[in-house]
């Protein structure tokens, strides 16, 4: 912001003073029009035409406040001393204003897949026991047959030191309920046989983990026509 007084007393007038002037850019030195030129405290103000040049009139003897403004520049601000009844000739530049905005961080959850959207809403139906991706990434060092104990799942070790879950089979007219090896569907599929051997799956690998321990429990798309006990429910990890 600057103020310059070019020139004073050019002329004589009566009991009252005029201030002219010239208006521009402090960078370009182009004139600006459209700038508002007041004294605030006698309800005086003109606007520059857009050669940058304004006259304000019947300005009183005494001390004033000589503001000049422009959207999208800094105010400049002076005292205004009239000892004389004179014109009085200004050169007026005003500094370009670059506002500083407070910056603004996001952070985007990542999308889930259809599986785990899925996933989460089978684990908000109350049925079943959960491992969360949390919960894996957490327990990568430990073993899936630890994890299933801790919410307390059965889990027994058979020949070739298999380990296995251990389910509630469906009572059937013969007999009641029996304990019986989990089946395990990975990433949707059905492993039969072999594939129910929990060493088989580092929990560093896995995304999700479900648990239903009796038919009943499982979703209707995991359990095919014959399944006589309860089942694991596997998800790969999402890279």
């Amino acid at each position: 912001m600057a103020l310059i007084v070019a020139a004073s007393q050019p002329e004589r007038l009566g009991a009252q003073a005029v201030i002219k002037g010239h208006v521009r850019a402090a960078q370009s030195q182009l004139p600006l029009g459209q700038a508002e030129v007041l004294i605030e405290n006698l309800g005086l103000r003109t606007m520059t035409g857009d050669s940058g040049f304004f006259r304000l009139s019947n300005i009183p003897l005494g001390n004033h406040e000589f503001r000049v403004r422009r959207i999208g520049f800094i105010s400049a601000v002076a005292p205004l001393r009239v000892e004389a009844a004179d014109s009085l000739i200004l050169e007026l530049s005003l500094e370009a204003w670059v506002p500083e905005l407070e910056p603004i961080f996001a952070t985007a959850r990542p999308r889930r897949s259809a599986r785990m959207e899925e996933f989460e809403q089978r684990r908000r139906s109350g049925l079943g026991r959960y491992l969360t991706p949390d919960q894996l990434r957490d327990n990568e060092h430990r073993s899936l047959a630890d994890l299933l104990r801790e919410m307390g799942i059965e889990v027994s070790h058979s020949f070739g030191n298999q380990v296995h879950a251990i389910g509630i089979g469906s009572p059937t007219f013969l007999n009641a309920s029996t304990r019986c090896v989990m089946g395990v569907w990975l990433d949707g599929i059905d492993l039969p046989g072999l594939g129910d051997d929990l060493n088989q799956y580092p929990v560093s690998m896995l995304g999700a983990v479900e648990v239903y321990r009796r038919p009943v429990e499982a979703p209707i798309q995991f359990t095919p026509t014959g399944t006589l006990c309860g089942i694991l429910l596997l998800w790969s990890r999402e890279r």
